[in-house]
């Protein structure tokens, strides 16, 4: 059998394939989602609940990615590209939204700034990208900062920036949302129901070997986050993740009084439709280890510091999660060249990202072509690793 640059069989698709998603996180779900509106018969498998690993630990800012920290190896070419990516996806998630109802978006832009030093050149450098790259990004001084966010303290301004096209989502009600529009399409979620293995007849993956027997299909698709390099092996297909963790401070309900995401030199955070607040340090690309993390009411004292609405805040939670990190920083999405039924996809923007791969990776499987788009970031790029 013939295959195509993304691994992908060579021959027509079937009326109705049976496609196989491990993993009922937001990608998971996305594709799932795309697949069954495309006429797929889909059936997803997940270990835990549905958005029960990196999904339901994310920061979850829908963003344009225009630098990368920590990562030399990329080139501005490759920069450029993945920012347009996630200028695609964001349209993708409007998209979802008219199709699918209310999943938890609040599309209020991203405010950053930095401290002067040797960080700003970095960040005027992403401030320029950003803008020649197409952007709706402008520069914004201690004024207009006031009035995106009240009573913000800034102290020691260098640069700043909104970002008026981004956004954040709560990722438990996306997870809610779009699992709810798949099972009313037909889709047979099924959970716990963790996969121990895949069964083979010649160069194909016939099923997945689960407790309660096998799961056939003709297609199978593994986004299963930390848990996809181990899959992913058993076709062929190296998927090396960096071992990185993130943690994120959940406060319980406040009244509302932050718009966009806003990300200082000290913290991050966000505002979800029910009035939670999320706090972060470690979401904005690098490896960090867990080690590093600062204590939660040392996180929420930062945070005090520069959004003194927060003084009377109440930690419910912290949680802390395998981030999904790609060893070059760059999704990997793709078919096996020596199982061609068998795809894997893992993002380290998933959130961001989610939508558009499902529209694209649902494109790939039921429609039996290649989408350029997704060229850049096929596994094959690690076979010499």
């Amino acid at each position: 059998m013939s295959v195509s640059d993304s691994g992908r069989p060579l021959t027509a698709a079937t009326t109705q394939p049976r496609v196989v998603v491990v993993g009922a996180g937001i990608v998971g779900l996305c594709i799932a989602n795309a697949l069954t509106s495309r006429g797929a018969s889909v059936t997803v498998l997940e270990a835990d609940y549905p958005g029960a690993g990196a999904t339901s630990k994310s920061f979850a800012w829908l963003n344009n990615q225009a630098y990368f920290r920590n990562s030399d190896g990329i080139t501005d070419d490759q920069a450029k590209h993945y920012f347009e990516l996630h200028r695609q996806a964001l349209g993708s998630w409007h998209a979802l939204e008219n199709r699918v109802g209310d999943v938890g978006i609040r599309w209020r832009g991203m405010l950053t700034w930095c401290r002067p030093g040797p960080e700003q050149e970095r960040f005027e450098g992403e401030l320029e990208r950003r803008q020649v790259w197409g952007g709706p990004t402008r520069r914004v001084d201690m004024a207009a900062i006031e009035g995106l966010v009240p009573g913000c303290r800034v102290a020691n301004l260098g640069s700043a920036f909104y970002g008026t096209d981004e956004g954040c989502i709560d990722p438990m009600v996306a997870v809610s949302a779009i699992a709810g529009d798949c099972i009313a399409a037909g889709v047979d979620l099924r959970w716990p129901c963790p996969v121990t293995g895949m069964a083979f007849a010649g160069d194909r993956v016939i099923g997945l070997e689960t407790a309660t027997g096998t799961v056939h299909g003709d297609m199978v698709v593994v986004t299963a986050g930390a848990r996809t390099p181990a899959l992913a092996a058993q076709v062929g297909l190296e998927v090396p993740l960096v071992e990185s963790d993130g943690a994120i401070v959940h406060l319980a309900p406040l009244p509302m009084f932050l718009n966009p995401v806003l990300l200082s030199p000290d913290v991050h955070v966000v505002q979800r439709q029910d009035g939670r607040v999320a706090l972060a340090q470690h979401f904005a690309g690098s490896p960090v280890d867990e080690g590093n993390f600062v204590e939660s009411s040392e996180l929420l004292q930062t945070a005090v510091q520069v959004l003194p609405q927060l003084k009377n805040a109440r930690i419910e939670r912290t949680t802390v999660g395998r981030r999904v990190l790609p060893i070059d920083g760059l999704p990997i999405i793709g078919a096996s060249k020596r199982y061609p039924n068998a795809y894997c996809v893992a993002l380290n923007a998933g959130i961001s990202l989610g939508a558009l791969v499902g529209e694209l990776v649902a494109t790939e499987i039921v429609e039996a072509v290649d989408v350029d788009l997704l060229n850049p970031y096929r596994p094959s790029r690690f076979s010499a690793l």
